[in-house]
């Protein structure tokens, strides 16, 4: 409803006068308001002509506009959610001003354009400002990523993912929990052992790279099923038909091509979360799960069925998880070829330096999840002592980063500095392991290691985004390389070090790389720190 003040005039006689509030005399100085009703909504035809000139609700949205069911006009019959009746542009953006919208609310409804894409974070090494980030599409700007499934149930989302990522990264790991129990029969030594773990890795590492820009065109869950299928083709080739080293290694490939297409596929349901820090601690605890399920499928089903079996078992999880995936409308970006375009924000310097601490620390905590049973069997425990130690650290190393995900989101802080730290106790934990005799220096220094010298990855994939919050895509590449490489030479080098001397010095080896990585975290934190004033999309740290 309006108000309208009525008019009346000297010669308009006295019921007029006395209508407007006036004597008979003229008009009053002061007439009153008449208040005038829209007239009430009709139905059938005439609501079609003329119900969306009634019915306006004053609504604002968050930008200023009309809101499409509370604020638009009323549309006629037939007329598509959010046209406005006659003709407006509609959706929930910026939409046209009705012209009968009341003056005095023109200037505070008059139509703003939404911004593309949430401002930059303040801050690149980690200051105290957490806006949210939206997913990046091919040209770097904002995108849907989801379906509507994923957006009405999220957690289900992030839930799947993750276990897409642990299945795709299990047959490495049961490789080496599974070692005591595969190599004699197989035939392979811990030089072999390593040798195809260093090939799983590069295979990962030719799959994401060739393999992930399928994630934007199939979409989320069409790429992830995929993948998975390519991971139960590999978990069954295993458990049937690898009767030695070559064969293993050759079925190792094919998982570790599925192992680079799922974690970029995976990447796109798992990143329009609000709470970055423990939406990356949650989606990279998928890697320590593995080696949970790795360890306990040692004395569950390595000793009691054989080695095989567990194989199978992961393939068959594979498979189940492939059934149970959302079949809805893919997510896709918004057309064009990815095409990686040079950054504006961190130095290629910055981001090679961040590159080789991500090398130097996945190398360290790769070849400890690779070669801790063999170590603790060496040591004279059983193998299923082994494989209950190497699911304590896997505990330890989610729950870490669980807590320091779900920390910097609620306490904001620079990630590098802390990054440093956690490479510093696993640097302590290796060399416990080295230097320590019986089972409970093996168990803490195995807490240690996994905890904190594994519980890095969130941190810095944290870090490296909120520095390049417009090109996070190619500056994730960058370190994400780093880490795929440290995942091929760390357990290279370890086996070489225990076949020409022994586990203590493959372990001090390992305290060494993680103590170089700490060193590189500090390095790029001040680079980082230098790179600010040169950002033209940061603010002040």
């Amino acid at each position: 409803m309006c108000w309208r003040r009525s008019r009346s005039t000297p010669s308009s006689g006295g019921a007029s006068s006395r209508r407007a509030g006036g004597s008979s005399h003229g008009r009053h100085p002061f007439p009153r308001r008449r208040r005038i009703r829209p007239p009430r909504p009709q139905s059938g035809p005439a609501q079609a002509r003329f119900g969306h000139r009634h019915r306006r609700r004053h609504a604002l949205g968050p930008a200023g506009c009309w809101l499409p069911h509370a604020g638009e006009p009323h549309r006629p019959q037939g007329a598509a959610r959010g046209t406005g009746g006659r003709g407006g542009g509609g959706g929930l953006r910026a939409r046209a001003l009705p012209q009968r919208a009341p003056r005095h609310l023109r200037h505070v409804l008059r139509p703003r354009r939404l911004p593309e894409a949430h401002p930059p974070q303040a801050g690149l090494a980690g200051s105290a400002c957490r806006p949210r980030q939206p997913a990046l599409d091919r040209q770097g700007g904002a995108a849907e990523v989801s379906s509507a499934e994923d957006e009405e149930r999220p957690g289900r989302a992030l839930a799947l993912a993750v276990a897409a990522q642990t299945l795709g990264a299990l047959p490495v790991f049961l490789t080496g929990a599974l070692a005591p129990l595969a190599l004699p029969e197989l035939g392979m030594d811990a030089v072999g052992l390593g040798a195809a773990a260093g090939i799983f890795y590069a295979a990962s590492a030719i799959g994401s790279a060739l393999l992930g820009p399928l994630a934007d065109t199939l979409g989320t869950w069409r790429a992830t099923r995929s993948g998975l299928m390519i991971t139960v083709l590999a978990s069954g080739g295993i458990a049937l038909f690898a009767t030695s080293a070559i064969s293993l290694s050759a079925w190792l490939v094919v998982a570790g091509l599925a192992n680079g297409w799922i974690q970029p596929s995976t990447n796109l349901a798992v990143a329009r979360f609000r709470w970055q820090g423990l939406g990356f601690g949650i989606k990279q605890s998928s890697i320590p799960i593995a080696t949970l399920a790795a360890g306990f499928a040692v004395p569950a089903v390595g000793l009691t069925l054989g080695w095989r079996f567990a194989f199978g078992i992961g393939c068959a999880a594979a498979l189940g998880l492939v059934a149970i995936l959302p079949r809805g409308a893919p997510a896709r970006g918004t057309g064009g070829p990815v095409r990686h375009k040079r950054r504006e924000g961190s130095s290629l310097a910055t981001l090679l330096v961040l590159g080789a601490m991500s090398g130097l620390g996945a190398g360290s905590a790769n070849a400890m999840a690779t070669f801790l049973v063999p170590s603790v069997t060496a040591d004279g425990h059983s193998a299923a002592v082994g494989g209950l130690v190497v699911a304590l650290g896997s505990v330890v190393s989610v729950a870490t980063r669980l807590a320091f995900g779900f920390w910097v989101d609620r306490r904001p802080f620079a990630p590098l500095p802390v990054v440093a730290l956690l490479f510093v106790g696993g640097a302590a934990g290796y060399a416990l392991l080295a230097l320590g005799n019986g089972l409970v220096p093996a168990m803490v220094g195995t807490a240690l290691g996994f905890g904190l010298g594994w519980g890095w990855s969130g941190l810095s994939l944290l870090a490296v985004v909120r520095a390049n919050s417009r090109s996070a895509g190619a500056a994730t590449g960058i370190t994400q390389a780093g880490v795929f490489a440290g995942a091929i030479f760390g357990p290279l080098v370890f086996g070489l070090v225990v076949a020409h001397a022994s586990f203590g010095a493959a372990w001090l080896t390992a305290a060494a790389m993680a103590l170089a990585a700490a060193a590189c975290a500090l390095v790029g934190h001040r680079l980082l720190d230098r790179d600010l004033p040169r950002c033209p999309e940061a603010g002040p740290a």
